[in-house]
């Protein structure tokens, strides 16, 4: 949420038409519960944005901006990387009705250089969102502590299990960096299970 606070202005007029559009995401990506929890973080995120900007500290939103970038690209694979600057991308279209000024795309591929290295940037930018991947990377697998082999049966049960692992209720005696990287690890599981089975839906 964090990193799309970069380009929607919390007195914009479209603000709310922005907000929809990370929200759709996030419905796609997760499901509708993550869609309300995702929407209602961001909202305070903005106001956080109103805050910092009022104060002149635009300083200390960019560092927060640029932590979240380097925490998504050493923890996330290349596929939900790729699927936030699309995500970027798309706000940036909405808010600027198609026309994304150049000083605009510029920073859009500095903040995917620093998420995924540029990822396929040239084709979120033309228009191309929906670029078909024949493979899903071992990587990805990893994170499910799986192999490539594995079953959809197995899938699903390295996800139930892991999610159990991560899952906050697991964590009441742990610290707060604890949970925190407890939280990212559950979210990278749900991101590997959603890439894993829709690959293979659209496959069969």
């Amino acid at each position: 949420m964090r990193i799309t606070t970069y380009f929607i202005d919390p007195i914009d007029e479209n603000v709310d038409v922005e907000v929809v559009t990370v929200g759709n995401w996030l419905t796609i990506t997760y499901d509708e519960q993550y869609r309300n929890d995702g929407v209602y973080i961001l909202r305070q995120m903005l106001e956080e944005k109103e805050m910092f900007l009022r104060g002149n500290r635009s300083d200390i939103l960019i560092d927060k901006i640029v932590a979240s970038c380097n925490t998504i690209r050493s923890l996330l694979y290349p596929e939900l990387s790729a699927s936030l600057v699309e995500l970027l991308v798309k706000v940036c279209k909405v808010k600027y009705n198609n026309h994304i000024p150049e000083d605009v795309i510029g920073d859009l591929r500095q903040l995917a250089t620093l998420i995924a290295g540029g990822y396929m940037m040239n084709d979120f930018l033309a228009g191309r969102e929906h670029v078909q991947r024949n493979t899903v990377s071992e990587d990805v697998y990893a994170v499910l502590e799986i192999s490539s082999s594995a079953t959809d049966e197995e899938v699903m049960k390295a996800f139930r299990k892991l999610s159990l692992k991560y899952h906050p209720d697991k964590l009441g005696n742990a610290s707060e960096q604890e949970k925190e990287w407890a939280s990212r690890k559950l979210q990278a599981v749900v991101e590997a299970r959603n890439i894993i089975m829709e690959h293979r839906k659209s496959k069969a």
